[in-house]
């Protein structure tokens, strides 16, 4: 018993960094409720309904839905988990309504049972009624059987009807955001315990100024402290700060060239163009449309010229409205110009289309 509390104490503890979604799931655990949890790769979902069948000694079955292509693969699955588990003798059929009634007319022993579906959106995307039919298979077998669904993005296909009919599926919703800097620390730090406290937090503020700018995802971070780690605490007390930076982005280099490939890729498919031909088209506008020599008040800031002053005095009597009707007018009336080539590539690599850059990255 003294090791039972123990080790659900130490999860406890390990899940501090989610400890909303812990007790949340906890509870609706002991109260034999349907769970719906939804977020990013990497957030931790399958490893925190893990530990909390762990923490409240439930029986359950874990399946992962990429496996499976059809209801009738899936129900199979289920049926030889739920028969082993329960210790109910096998039957040959597969069909769910002959199952349903031999498994209400039995009497056998009705514990509640759980069923991790993971990754069910794949599922979702082949038969959106997957977990319908599933409902309504324990419905008719009257068993406790309940089922955690695990998703990426949040699938409103569980709830609602495409006749806009709501579903009969109202499960405890728990969603789990990207983690934190202060998290990610937390966690890494109670896997990677050895070094100083100082050299942790060094390295891991190298790591995060390497990695964030592309990802937050703790696996991303396991594979960094596992390539770098050990090698900057033998490196610590011979190299300076500055060296050590260096070596470490060496180290990293790999990791952070395929996080930004792939960051890259998804921008381009967002977009549909790349960030490098949006700024192209950005610099190409800007050329077209402003005379070269206020090219440089544009982009740097200069003191405006004494005939933009004036332009401003006339507009200064004026409402917004007519300043930005005025401004409007006389942006539609200027016919775009030829520009060169080293013009172009001037203002692509100035200092204002670069916060521009950051804006689109962003």
């Amino acid at each position: 018993m003294n090791g039972e509390n123990a080790s659900k104490s130490s999860l406890e503890e390990k899940w501090s960094v989610r400890a909303v979604a812990w007790n949340t799931i906890l509870e609706s655990l002991s109260l034999g409720e349907n769970l719906y949890i939804w977020g990013a790769s990497g957030t931790g979902k399958t490893l925190l309904i893990k530990d909390s069948f762990l923490a409240g000694s439930l029986p359950y079955t874990y399946i992962n839905c990429v496996e499976f292509l059809a209801f009738a693969s899936l129900f199979k699955r289920i049926k030889i988990a739920y028969f082993e588990k329960i210790g109910i003798e096998n039957i040959r059929t597969n069909d769910p309504h002959k199952i349903a009634l031999y498994l209400k007319d039995s009497a056998y022993q009705n514990p509640f049972y759980y069923v991790i579906l993971d990754k069910a959106h794949k599922l979702l995307s082949i038969d959106v009624l997957i977990i319908q039919r599933l409902q309504e298979f324990v419905k008719l077998a009257q068993r406790n059987i309940r089922f955690v669904i695990i998703t990426e993005s949040f699938a409103e296909e569980l709830f609602i009807h495409p006749d806009t009919i709501d579903r009969d599926f109202t499960p405890v919703k728990v969603f789990l955001e990207e983690y934190g800097s202060s998290q990610l620390s937390y966690i890494l730090r109670r896997q990677y315990s050895y070094g100083s406290s100082e050299s942790y937090k060094n390295f891991f503020d190298i790591v995060s100024k390497i990695l964030f700018p592309y990802t937050s995802k703790i696996f991303h971070f396991k594979a960094a402290f596992n390539k770098a780690y050990e090698l900057y605490l033998s490196l610590e007390s011979s190299h300076p700060h500055e060296k050590l930076v260096t070596i470490v982005a060496r180290e990293l280099g790999n990791i952070e060239a395929s996080l930004f490939q792939k960051f890259r890729c998804q921008k381009e498919y967002q977009h549909g163009l790349s960030v490098e031909a949006q700024i192209l088209i950005v610099s190409g506008f800007i050329c077209s449309k402003n005379p070269p020599r206020l090219d440089s008040i544009l982009l740097k800031g200069k003191r405006k010229t004494e005939k933009r002053r004036a332009n401003s005095i006339l507009l200064k009597g004026k409402r917004k409205t007519e300043k930005r009707r005025a401004r409007q007018e006389y942006s539609e009336n200027l016919m775009p110009e030829r520009f060169s080539l080293q013009r172009l590539q001037s203002v692509a690599y100035n200092d204002f289309i670069v916060l521009i850059k950051n804006i689109i990255i962003k």
